[in-house]
């Protein structure tokens, strides 16, 4: 930081800047190659509480040892903005690893940057992210695993809540975390949205945590999609769409059935509000058809009356922010000067990240709740409760739907050695039936990676889950601020977000006041690190 101006009517001046700095660009990175060094050495000193021993050891030394090797020079010719054509993909890789990781790092170095009430919002954040990826984690199951610590949270610009699993971070040698992230927006609000952390966490950090654990999911949902199909006397080429789909979004999927079990069924009803508030109210019905034959690209269709054109590489630095709409106007051509016609887009993006069609999703939730229904030693009423949140996911799916009796996916396609795009319809039903399939197998399969145990028998939400969720739900009914344990953060957010749905709509800042007491519980967790022996009571 420049030295501090003399003249006092502007002797906050850089920390003012700072600030602008952080809420412009979303975070505090900046492609400075002594400003990161800098600032990351200051955090070797930083409060434990803040950044504690092992993520300096494991995360923060290896950085700067990274950055150290590259050098200076390294470092320009990385983040030259003239030189982006010419990286390696490594380089590309690199790039965004040392964004991210750098980011998560900076921002714990908050005292001058950023406000306060911000850090604490992240410290509320990381106790949910610490809770669920350690839940997950037990001594046996830990010793399997890459060994990686909990992620580290941070705020960054980005459609969305995403990460960065450890197999990436990892690029950089002796890192052992990754990264989650949710936009800044989400210090402020969209508490339904803060449910993607069991599928950020629970999801994609645990899965990318065990070698070989996705690749056999596959090949297990792929067998139980073909038979799937077969009993269902689905034609052959159904079949192979459908096998290649489903095995295609099974990272996606995956990370879906894990979000059950990390929060309960609150995060299917999480899941259902975020989709619609991302999607104009509404869940999608349609989208793309995924296929091991086509690679992962980004594919604009451009048309207008007279003519569609395929744009095949976007520059990264192109954002439309729609999946379709007006991209501009043109000269018709052969019509002469003074007449334009509009030229409309639609993003037809086959990314290495496959989501399944939104409204497929629910009823992955639906097959998962059933299975921890019928775990043992779950009471019937929790079994009734659960009963009552399938209904309703069902009735909120059958509202999108509409009646509709078909799913459409837009298959892409080569004609005349050009890229096309087809509509090819599966029946609702073996839709429906397909990633019922995919959901079972998921839980359901006895995996290596865990000693021929399932995810069911690994991770799973139970009757003691519940318990705390239920005495909760009672604490945000109230102002006031027992101890609950950072063990409890994950059901902290499951009881927000329940809690939240059944208030009052009659006053509009109930969902703002119980939001704001969970961020505070969450940090209060996350500051006093209470043991086990201090959690809330059980139900009574």
């Amino acid at each position: 930081m420049a030295s501090p101006h003399l003249n006092p009517r502007i002797q906050n001046l850089e920390h003012a800047i700072y600030d602008t700095y952080y809420t412009a660009h979303g975070g505090l990175f900046k492609p400075d190659y002594g400003y990161l060094l800098e600032e990351l050495r200051l955090l070797r000193s930083i409060n434990e509480v803040v950044l504690s021993r092992e993520y300096k050891d494991s995360v923060l030394e290896p950085f700067i040892q990274f950055l150290t090797q590259l050098k200076c020079s390294g470092f320009d010719r990385i983040f030259d903005t003239n030189a982006q054509g010419d990286l390696t993909r490594e380089e590309r890789s690199q790039k965004k690893v040392i964004e991210e990781v750098g980011e998560a790092l900076l921002q714990r170095n908050y005292q001058g940057k950023y406000y306060p009430s911000s850090f604490r919002d992240l410290q509320a954040f990381q106790a949910v992210v610490t809770t669920i990826y350690k839940s997950f984690l037990d001594k046996e199951i830990s010793q399997l695993s890459l060994g990686a610590l909990a992620p580290l949270a941070k705020w960054g610009k980005s459609k969305g809540p995403c990460t960065f699993p450890i197999t990436t971070t990892e690029k950089i040698e002796g890192i052992k975390a990754g990264i989650v992230n949710l936009p800044p927006e989400y210090q402020m609000g969209g508490l339904l949205a803060w449910a993607s952390l069991g599928h950020e966490v629970g999801g994609h950090n645990f899965l990318r945590s065990f070698k070989g654990l996705i690749e056999q999911l596959q090949q297990e949902v792929e067998k139980s999609v073909s038979q799937c199909c077969n009993n269902n006397k689905v034609d052959l080429e159904t079949t192979t769409k459908m096998m290649e789909y489903w095995s295609i979004c099974l990272e996606e999927v995956a990370s879906d059935v894990l979000g059950v079990m990390s929060i309960g069924p609150s995060f299917g009803i999480g899941l259902i509000g975020t989709l619609r508030g991302n999607r104009n109210g509404k869940m999608r019905c349609s989208g793309l058809l995924y296929s091991k034959r086509i690679k992962p690209m980004k594919l604009l269709k451009l048309s207008s009356s007279s003519s569609t054109i395929f744009i095949e590489k976007i520059s990264d630095h192109v954002t439309l922010k729609k999946e379709s709409g007006v991209f501009g106007y043109r000269q018709t051509p052969k019509k002469g000067q003074g007449t334009t016609e509009c030229l409309n887009y639609e993003k037809l993006f086959f990314s290495a990240d496959k989501h399944p069609i939104d409204i497929l999703r629910p009823y992955v939730i639906i097959q998962i709740i059933e299975l921890l229904k019928n775990q043992t030693g779950i009471l019937d009423q929790t079994k009734k409760e659960w009963e009552e949140w399938i209904q309703i996911i069902y009735e909120e799916i059958q509202r999108d739907l509409e009646g509709i009796k078909e799913i459409s996916f837009k298959e892409l396609v080569t004609i005349k050695d050009q890229p096309d795009v087809k509509q090819f319809n599966v029946s609702l039903e073996i839709a429906i039936a397909t990633a019922n399939a995919t959901a079972k197998a998921i839980a359901e399969t006895k995996l290596d990676c865990f000693k021929d145990r399932c995810l069911m028998d690994v991770v799973s939400w139970k009757e003691k889950d519940e318990d705390i969720v239920f005495q909760v739900r009672k604490i945000l009914k109230t102002d006031e601020k027992p101890a609950i344990s950072i063990e409890s953060s994950r059901h902290i957010l499951a009881a927000s977000i329940l809690e939240s749905l059944e208030s009052s709509p009659e006053n509009p800042q109930n969902i703002e006041d119980i939001f704001n007491k969970m961020k505070n519980h969450l940090y209060i967790a996350y500051q006093t690190r209470f043991s086990s022996k201090d959690e809330i009571p059980k139900k009574d």
